[in-house]
């Protein structure tokens, strides 16, 4: 029994590929018709002709003119061969031109192609539209005098868009920067440039230069410059050390093996010849290191990375920022800038343990004028490998242990505590207990009598619903303790509803101020000093200058004021 499909007889036995003429049909598609894909094209064919420079100008109708001193076009049919590359064999074989370039002018409009050429001594004019590169109906050639028209090629077209005069005229002289011809735009030297400038390390590698700069590369910022054409690309190399960023940047000289994608050539094809440029890449960028006149502060990776790529590096100065508790915003943080970093003495310790910022906190308050927190460093996982690094005393670990009145202990770390057992009553002492480990694996632990023990649950439960504990015969200011719990537990929220920070850091505050007092005084002095601060806040400023005010506040009557001009 058969299909609607045929036999197994009636099928072919061989299939080659071939331009369906659906294709030809789509082809204004192919491109996105901007103006800068335009130039980009005319100006890469100028390029390949031989021109000794281009000149653009633009008008207010969103005309645009390219003309050209190169070679000329012998063949006006190759201008309508969608994928001949009628270029000679050695460009053919350094660029790999596609022969689509002119039909990214599909959708423009009144689109006029003049070339003459030298070699044929010929001379002609065509007309183009839409219609034309699709194959609908051919275009006339129509001959020229060459006596008429100088050697070379000139294309103008109308564009689409209702743009103004001068976004064609900048986009012309952004086309135009890292062209390696002169160009000018409406009778003007545009500003040129070389794609490497700003870079401070510069090699030659398989064709292409390769570039390195100080800098973050921005947002769209391109990194490979193919003969003026600039593509956004992820294949260079971005290094980040202490002190700097490193981001190379490629411009191609004469790089067969490099493959841009067709036909608008605005990404590269990754094959082995990318996979080796990123290796000559990061190659380029610790050579530049290398160089250096200060030296830089890389990680362990990196410096083992560079003695694998035959680049040798010192090992960065042995300095790390001095430890500071966690907030339980980070944005808070007073981190210190890479000046700041303090050398690492013998006897240094390493912070590596897993705190929360109310545990840091507190430790802090209890290490405040001990020797030891002058001699404690954050760590730096960038530095894990280094001799120096490896070789320091770490506190791998802290725990806060509650001696409550009744003789009983509670540890901090006990995974059983819940929301209800928060003890009713201060603890007789608070001990915190850290854990050091020496470059040889033996471990001491060491007591620190503490100030103050912030509650919190094993379900996540904290903050300021929870008493702060703190130990008897501790003095701390209601101050003090408030800026603590806002540093412990003041995060902001972002959502579009919320109000400035600045807003929810004084609510926040007010907030902890009212616990602090509650927690610190009396209910009599509490009262006192929460009237205290109102006033102090919300009236105070409105009192002329050189006037008393006696306020009188009774339950359920309105507040009376006695005012004394002194």
């Amino acid at each position: 029994m058969t299909t609607a499909t045929g036999t197994a007889a009636s099928r072919p036995r061989e299939i080659r590929a071939e331009i369906h003429h659906d294709a030809i049909d789509r082809v204004s598609r192919f491109f996105n018709a901007t103006v800068r894909d335009c130039l980009n094209e005319i100006m890469q064919n100028s390029r390949r002709a031989g021109a000794t420079g281009v000149a653009i100008t633009t008008n207010a109708a969103g005309r645009i003119t390219v003309t050209d001193d190169g070679s000329g076009i012998a063949d006006p049919q190759s201008l309508l061969s969608f994928g001949l590359s009628d270029w000679s064999e050695t460009t053919s074989n350094s660029e790999d031109p596609a022969g689509m370039g002119v039909y990214a002018l599909a959708r423009m409009r009144d689109i006029t192609i003049t070339s003459h050429c030298p070699a044929t001594g010929a001379a002609w004019q065509v007309e183009l539209d839409e219609q034309i590169f699709s194959g609908a109906r051919a275009a006339t050639v129509q001959p020229m005098n060459p006596a008429d028209i100088p050697p070379g090629t000139t294309v103008a077209f109308t564009t689409n868009s209702e743009s103004p005069y001068s976004y064609l005229e900048e986009e012309a002289k952004r086309a135009a920067r890292f062209y390696p011809l002169p160009v000018t735009v409406n009778g003007h030297d545009a500003e040129q440039k070389d794609f490497l400038a700003d870079c401070s390390y510069i090699e030659e590698w398989n064709g292409l230069r390769i570039g390195v700069k100080n800098q973050r590369r921005h947002y769209r910022e391109p990194g490979i410059n193919f003969h003026g054409v600039t593509i956004e690309d992820q294949i260079n190399c971005h290094m980040i050390t202490r002190r700097k960023d490193w981001q190379t940047m490629t411009d191609v000289v004469d790089a067969p093996q490099m493959e841009l994608t067709l036909p608008a050539r605005k990404d590269v094809v990754k094959n082995d010849f990318i996979d080796a440029l990123q290796t000559a890449c990061r190659r380029a960028t610790y050579r530049a290191m290398a160089q250096s006149e200060t030296v830089v502060e890389i990680s362990f990776r990196q410096q083992k990375e560079a003695a694998e790529l035959g680049v040798t590096l010192p090992t960065p100065p042995s300095r790390l920022h001095a430890w500071q508790p966690n907030m339980a915003d980070r944005e808070r943080m007073d981190y210190h800038p890479d000046e700041r970093r303090n050398d690492v003495l013998a006897d240094s310790i390493r912070v590596e343990a897993a705190t929360e910022a109310r545990e840091d906190l507190t430790l802090a308050m209890a290490l405040e004028d001990s020797e030891i927190i002058r001699r404690m460093y954050s760590a730096d996982s960038q530095m894990s490998g280094f001799v120096w690094y490896e070789e320091m005393t770490v506190l791998d670990r802290i725990e806060t242990v509650l001696h409550m009145p009744d003789g009983s202990e509670i540890n901090f770390f006990d995974e059983d505590r819940s929301v209800e057992d928060q003890p009713a009553e201060d603890p007789e002492g608070i001990v915190h207990q850290l854990r050091f480990r020496d470059k040889d694996g033996h471990v001491t632990w060491l007591e620190v009598e503490g100030k103050i023990a912030l509650w919190y649950d094993e379900d996540g439960y904290e903050g300021l619903d929870y008493r702060p504990m703190i130990a008897k015969g501790q003095a701390i200011e209601v101050e003090q303790l408030t800026e603590l719990l806002v540093d412990a537990y003041l995060t902001y929220s972002d959502d579009s509803s919320a109000d400035s920070r600045e807003t929810q850091t004084e609510y926040f505050r007010n907030e902890a101020r009212q616990l602090a007092l509650q927690t610190l005084l009396n209910e009599k002095e509490a009262i006192s000093a929460t009237l205290k601060a109102a006033v102090n806040t919300h009236v105070r400023h409105r009192l002329p200058s050189g006037w008393n005010a006696v306020i009188y506040l009774q339950e359920n009557e309105p507040p009376e004021i006695e005012l004394d001009e002194a």
